[in-house]
C-alpha cells in the first residue's frame, strides 16, 4: 500500500523502468523502487519501497515537468541523475 499523505497534490506520475517519480503541484519530486545505479537521484543506491524526495542541492527548486532520471526546473534549468553509461 503506497501512501500518498505526506506529498501533496500530484501533478504527474511517471514510471520508469523499475522505478517510480511523482512531481507534486507544488514542484516537488519524489522517488522510489529500484535504484542499483542511482536511478531514483536520492543520493545512495538503495532500493526504495516508500517514496522519497529528491533533494536537489539548493533550497527552492521548483520542479516544472520531469521525464526519465531528468527534471526541468521553471527557470528552465535542467537536472539529471543516475549512472550514466
Amino acid at each position: 500500500k503506497l501512501k500518498f499523505d505526506k506529498i501533496g497534490k500530484i501533478k504527474k506520475v511517471l514510471a520508469v523502468n523499475n522505478s517510480s517519480f511523482i512531481l507534486t503541484k507544488e514542484g516537488e519530486v519524489y522517488a522510489s523502487g529500484y535504484n542499483e545505479d542511482g536511478e531514483l537521484g536520492v543520493g545512495d543506491d538503495y532500493y526504495r519501497t516508500e517514496f522519497t524526495k529528491l533533494n536537489f542541492g539548493k533550497k527552492e527548486i521548483k520542479i516544472e515537468d520531469i521525464g526519465g532520471q531528468i527534471a526541468k526546473t521553471v527557470n528552465n534549468q535542467y537536472y539529471v541523475w543516475g549512472y550514466s553509461y
